[in-house]
């Protein structure tokens, strides 16, 4: 998760040209063949 968000922080500072923005990343843990119960 730390590589990812510093991976996505580079790409937005560089398209971006600007340092202000804050990543927030939600994920969601998907399972196969189970209902989640």
């Amino acid at each position: 998760m730390i590589l990812a968000e510093a991976c996505l922080s580079e790409f937005i500072q560089a398209h971006f040209k600007t340092d202000v923005c804050e990543i927030t990343v939600i994920v969601f843990i998907h399972t196969h063949s189970r209902n989640g119960n």
